[in-house]
């Protein structure tokens, strides 16, 4: 949901790709030239039809558990299509490769993941065109001379070997030195074996879940490779950074999230190429680290656009972050800020900015400088007290018109500006269990809102423009047991594309509710009686009504 945009740029990316993707031989006949994916997993298939041969254009084929494929005859078939990049065999249970790839000549990518491989026969040599090879779960796989027969593979530049329980990486992998990509994750290893400073192509390593790793050793060698940009550590239990790392000084991605991280190098700033920096907690575990404070070099970084350090223990930040100029997604959720960070107003790059549940009650005027922000979240926490929470949106948001995403659950907002209608870029506005009295009629100026959620609030009444957002198409007002659905009734009967429309945990009379059922044949009506959730847990204007009551008996005492 955070990634809500991303989210959508994949969908279409995948019905894109789904336009030339069939599920058997007999469907793509219908379009022989159409076929650019063929995947027949699942198909149980021994050996491949003859049909195979009419798809000229193919350069992709599954074959995913299919577990008594014929490999001699599908190599032979498969290697005279041309056309032919890709080939995926996971999930087969095939315990050696044949003789017979060697026909597979034109390949560039072989995917042999999660089988039950011993052996490789000799001949992958003679596959001429091969770039990667996914070995990944195979964990039985005999090493001795396989690197030495992909060595002579001029082409190979990337090899998965995750998961596939090494303790040791077999010296002979120095043999591959086309190579650029390694994926170690999911091993046992300890450290590499000298030679790995002889692959001087290398540009990317992952050792992600390698919990036995010697920092000391590990980077010496890494220090070796020139080349090298892209170092993951994730999921590692390193709680001490090494100084050595800052001594890979060529590192443009570095990830280190998932650690129970407790201080960095002091040096940090010496990757002065460095563009990503992960240092986020523990997601699998929900185990935040224990970092409290972040290195005053962190400022020379001056290339860093992604900094994340969500789940740590940071309280503020080093003047020095003002000189992060490049920076465009940074992520401080879950920490222990007791103020918006003053160093932002300078970071004026900023796209994504992540400050939710940390115990900042004040939102700066200065939000409106950060004019390329593009998602802003900034939820509260409902066990802290309203003094931790925001209690106004400064009317400067409206400066930041490129705002696609506005989140700021679980506050104690009790006005929304006017200027909140200059965001016309605005998508997705989240404002649920805060004191709103009402909304700005400016909103309806926000044509672009599909998704909107004021729940659990104090509105007394809807305004009567917003049946003019055309675009919303998920709405939730439930918990405003002061709207008159009588009177509101009209305005949301006017919005005839909602999906969704939440109205449970209010005063709706049945005839109201029918009448919506029928005004809005297309939407999902969600609506649970009030009644019901009055002994649950109240949100925050029960809360601070309830408080309000309770310093009233005070003083009367």
């Amino acid at each position: 949901m955070k990634n809500y945009l991303a989210i959508i740029l994949a969908l279409s990316t995948s019905l894109t790709a789904l336009a030339g993707e069939y599920k058997s031989i007999e469907e793509g006949l219908k379009n022989p030239t159409d076929v650019t994916v063929l995947d027949l997993s699942f198909s149980d298939q021994i050996f491949i039809d003859d049909g195979i041969y009419q798809f000229e254009y193919l350069e992709t084929i599954i074959l995913r558990w299919n577990r008594n494929l014929n490999l001699d005859n599908t190599f032979t078939k498969l290697s005279k299509i041309a056309n032919l990049k890709t080939i995926d065999l996971s999930w087969c249970y095939f315990s050696k490769i044949p003789e017979t790839i060697e026909l597979l000549k034109q390949i560039e990518t072989l995917k042999l993941s999660n089988n039950k491989l011993l052996s490789i026969h000799e001949n992958i040599q003679y596959m001429e065109s091969l770039k990667s090879l996914e070995l990944d779960k195979n964990p039985y796989i005999q090493y001795e001379n396989l690197f030495e027969h992909l060595a002579k593979i001029k082409t190979l530049e990337e090899i998965n070997l995750s998961y596939n329980y090494l303790r040791d990486v077999p010296a002979n992998i120095e043999l591959i030195t086309s190579l650029k990509h390694i994926d170690l994750s999911g091993n046992a290893i300890v450290s590499f074996e000298k030679s790995i400073k002889n692959l001087k192509q290398l540009v990317s390593i992952r050792l992600d879940r390698n919990f036995q790793l010697a920092q000391d050793t590990l980077f010496d060698q890494l220090i070796e490779l020139a080349n090298l940009q892209y170092l993951s550590l994730r999921n590692c239990g390193l709680s001490n950074i090494n100084d050595k790392i800052c001594k890979i000084q060529q590192l443009k991605s570095l990830k280190l999230n998932g650690n129970p991280i407790e201080n960095i190098p002091k040096n940090i700033g010496n990757l002065k190429y460095l563009r990503h920096l992960d240092l986020g907690y523990n997601f699998e575990l929900s185990a935040q680290n224990k970092l409290k404070k972040i290195p005053a070099s962190i400022g020379n970084l001056s290339q860093l656009e992604y900094l994340n350090i969500k789940g740590a223990s940071i309280k503020r930040l080093p003047n020095s972050f003002v000189k992060l100029e490049s920076l465009r997604y940074l992520n401080l959720e879950l920490n222990s800020l007791e103020d918006f960070p003053k160093q932002l107003e300078a970071l004026t790059k900023l796209q994504i900015l992540e400050l939710s549940y940390n115990q900042i009650n004040k939102i700066p005027d200065y939000i409106g400088k950060l004019t390329d922000l593009k998602q802003f979240r900034l939820n509260g926490t409902f066990r802290y007290h309203a003094d931790l929470k925001v209690k106004a949106l400064p009317e400067s948001i409206g400066n930041c018109r490129d705002l696609i995403v506005l989140e700021l659950n679980d506050n104690v907002i009790e006005k929304l500006p006017h200027t909140i209608g200059q965001l016309h870029n605005l998508k997705i506005l989240k404002i649920r269990n805060n004191l709103l009295g009402a909304l700005p009629n400016t909103l309806a100026e926000c044509k672009k809102l599909e998704v909107m959620d004021v729940s659990a609030n104090e509105i007394k009444a809807l305004p009567t423009n917003l049946s003019n957002l055309k675009a919303i198409k998920h709405l939730n007002i439930n918990f405003n047991t002061q709207l008159n659905f009588n009177k509101d009734y009209y305005t949301i009967a006017k919005l005839k594309q909602l999906e969704t429309l939440d109205i449970s945990k209010n005063y709706v009379e049945k005839v109201i509710l029918d009448k919506l059922t029928k005004e809005l044949p297309d939407t999902k009506i969600h609506f649970v009686s009030l009644e019901y959730f009055m002994n649950l847990r109240p949100p925050n204007h029960m809360i601070k009504l309830l408080n309000d009551q309770y310093e009233e008996e005070l003083k009367r005492q």
